[in-house]
């Protein structure tokens, strides 16, 4: 039976996360167990060696991920960072170290150089989006006063329709309706008169127009009105008498 954990892996992973951020300012690079021990050991967490750190899988795992996050190319740069002045100068003999420092350095500042870069260039090409977006709106808003103007014609010319067709409807009833009718009355014999001149005083009394009232009697070319009318107002509803003659 394995001795208890001085500290549950999901608070090791949350100490190590605010390490992470307050000490090593976001630079795994900068990590040392034994540093890292003194830490714990001053947010009152006992007992945990370097050595127990190092065995634990879960914070091994946690820092493994952290460093594939910063070595990736979509995540150049993801916090400040801060130089370890203090240990730079203890150091600063070591020639090896001082060259690992200064190339760890110089690789951070051109990511750096290169995510502006990419911002720079990603800016531009929205500048150029929102320009396009402006021009495609204006040229929406130009389109749309041309269809509310067509529209505008196109109401103002089936007025126009409506009325033409409207009087010529008036036409056809007053005019054209009365002729075919009184060319039928003629074929019928209904009207007649010499040759082919239709009889005026029968012509006045048969002739069917818009006003021709329903009930007017059909009088024959034989039957010679005796009283001339003047100016009557008929209508053209003489065609239902005409209709009935016919079929009889």
């Amino acid at each position: 039976m394995g001795r208890p954990k001085l500290i549950s892996d999901e608070e090791l992973i949350k100490s190590f996360d605010a390490y992470y951020i307050e000490v090593l300012r976001g630079n795994i690079n900068y990590f040392k167990f034994s540093e890292f021990e003194t830490y714990l050991r001053k947010q009152n967490h006992e007992g945990i060696t370097a050595r127990l750190l190092r065995r634990n899988e879960a914070l091994r795992a946690h820092m493994d991920e952290l460093k594939v996050t910063a070595e990736t190319e979509d995540n150049p740069v993801l916090v400040f960072k801060d130089i370890d002045v203090d240990t730079v100068v203890r150091k600063s003999s070591s020639v090896g170290y001082l060259r690992e420092f200064l190339s760890n350095l110089n690789k951070h500042y051109k990511n750096v150089y290169e995510c502006a870069q990419m911002v720079y260039h990603e800016n531009q090409k929205l500048k150029k989006q929102i320009k396009s977006l402006k021009e495609e709106k204006s040229d929406l808003a130009k389109l749309h006063e041309t269809v509310k103007q067509s529209k505008k014609d196109d109401r103002t010319e089936i007025n126009t329709l409506r009325e033409d067709n409207r009087k010529l409807l008036g036409i056809i009833v007053t005019y054209v309706y009365p002729e075919i009718a009184n060319a039928m009355l003629k074929e019928k014999g209904l009207l007649k008169g010499g040759s082919d001149i239709v009889d005026t005083d029968i012509l006045s009394e048969n002739i069917i127009t818009a006003d021709r009232p329903l009930n007017a009697p059909i009088k024959k070319a034989s039957e010679k009105s005796e009283k001339k009318s003047a100016k009557k107002d008929v209508k053209s509803g003489i065609i239902v008498d005409l209709y009935n003659k016919w079929e009889d």
